[in-house]
């Protein structure tokens, strides 16, 4: 333990190690109920949606902010809580750091910084690997924030719709609205443009029941 201890503060591992204690600490606070799992988070959105122009004299920063947007998605950044993410980089880059420099038998503050910068390279894709059960998990969460949202909500009929045969809707709110996909109680046809109130959400077939509202 004690080896262990001096290699962890060894000047080649100090920054890292600083980096995993405030970690430590960080969860030590939420499990006692001081911080909140999401209390520092970032927001990392990529629609695919969006139809981007980019101007090569003009919008370079724009296409730049979209290709490193896509990179940190990659890696499940913004997929799942920040510190969480943080977590499973900071952890497997301080390993790969302790081990290397002991290795090496390496002291130097400066060379441990090489160290560093390749290790948080590595972890990233570590990061990746660890996190991919919790980006199921957070976005099966959200999908049922999303349902209990719209339950009970007006929607707009944009493709027509009835018992059987699926059709798309829109439920109106202050940003975009959200686009669900929709079947209609029985016998009920409901064609574009028409208004219906959406009843509940049917697991089985991954779509929502609605009917007429007038």
């Amino acid at each position: 333990m004690g080896e262990l201890l001096d290699v962890a503060v060894n000047p080649a591992n100090i920054l890292i190690t600083a980096l995993a204690v405030f970690m430590l600490v960080y969860w030590i606070t939420v499990l006692i109920g001081l911080f909140d799992i999401d209390v520092i988070n970032i927001d990392v959105d990529v629609d695919a949606d969006v139809d981007v122009d980019i101007d090569p004299d003009v919008d370079v920063e724009g296409g730049a902010m979209i290709g490193l947007n896509s990179i940190l998605v990659f890696f499940n950044l913004g997929k799942i809580p920040f510190m969480l993410f943080l977590s499973f980089w900071i952890i497997p880059a301080w390993i790969i750091c302790v081990n290397v420099n002991h290795i090496l038998g390496n002291s130097s503050f400066l060379l441990g910084l090489l160290v560093l910068l390749g290790a948080l390279i590595l972890s990233l894709f570590v990061s990746k690997f660890l996190t991919y059960p919790f980006v199921k998990l957070f976005d099966q969460m959200q999908s049922d924030r999303q349902n209990d949202f719209v339950i009970g909500k007006i929607c707009e009929i944009t493709i027509t719709a009835s018992e059987t045969k699926t059709g798309q809707a829109q439920v109106k709110t202050e940003g975009a609205p959200h686009i669900l996909s929709v079947r209609t109680v029985s016998d009920a046809e409901m064609k574009k443009g028409e208004t219906g109130l959406v009843l509940e959400y049917n697991q089985n077939l991954n779509l929502y029941i609605i009917e007429p509202f007038k």
